[in-house]
């Protein structure tokens, strides 16, 4: 595994993950009120005005993405969810 700091290039794949993960997996017991506004909240969009402030991180597995970090806040998200593409 490789932990890396986020490219602007991972936005798009990042976003859809953690879309796919708020849409499959119960993350915090959200209502589906709140899992709209955590999806918006983290389109690519978003995610690259942020990453202009914040410092993200994203950690590799052999196969892709498998969570990302950041230093106020780190988040894991499973192995088994696939994002649209690999990140490398």
């Amino acid at each position: 595994m490789e932990i890396r700091e986020f490219r602007n290039s991972d936005a798009a794949v990042v976003s859809a993950l953690i879309k796919e993960c708020f849409n499959t997996i119960d993350l915090g017991g959200h209502t589906e009120e709140g899992k709209r506004i955590q999806i918006e909240s983290n389109s690519p969009e978003k995610l690259l005005r942020r990453a202009k402030s914040t410092r993200y991180f994203v950690a590799i597995a052999l196969r892709g993405f498998v969570f990302r970090l950041t230093p106020h806040n780190p988040v894991g998200f499973p192995s088994n969810v696939s994002p649209e593409r690999e990140l490398t």
